[in-house]
């Protein structure tokens, strides 16, 4: 479940970084860009040749995940600075293949599903 400050801040990032877990359980860190779906109770991955791209053979293979959305700060930071904002979550993703996108401007044929829980109406 997310905060309000959490959801807003997911909802006003599209853009996250997913890691999945590799043969071998590798960490393989991905940029990806991801929508939350409060009708659906899913964050959805998705991008170009999802289904060809070896997080979403990660995803089916083990489906453990942990998805960071941040703020981008792109500068580094120096000792005594604070880190940016950011929001983890760690779920066990959904690999689904469909004719079209379930969200609006992803350009894919397969996409994933991180579940959440969500204590908004839709």
């Amino acid at each position: 479940m997310f905060t309000d400050g959490e959801y807003h801040n997911l909802t006003m990032r599209r853009r996250g970084r997913l890691t999945t877990l590799g043969p071998g359980e590798r960490t393989h860190v991905h940029p990806v860009p991801s929508i939350v779906d409060n009708r659906t109770g899913c964050i959805e991955i998705g991008g170009r040749h999802l289904g060809d791209t070896q997080k979403y053979r990660n995803i089916r293979r083990d489906p453990r995940v942990s998805l960071v959305v941040d703020d981008g700060i792109s500068a580094p930071l120096q000792l005594d600075e604070r880190g940016g904002r950011g929001i983890e979550t760690r779920r066990i993703a959904e690999a689904s293949e469909s004719a079209r996108p379930t969200s609006a401007g992803f350009d894919t044929e397969s996409s994933a599903f991180i579940p959440y829980t969500s204590t908004r109406g839709t």
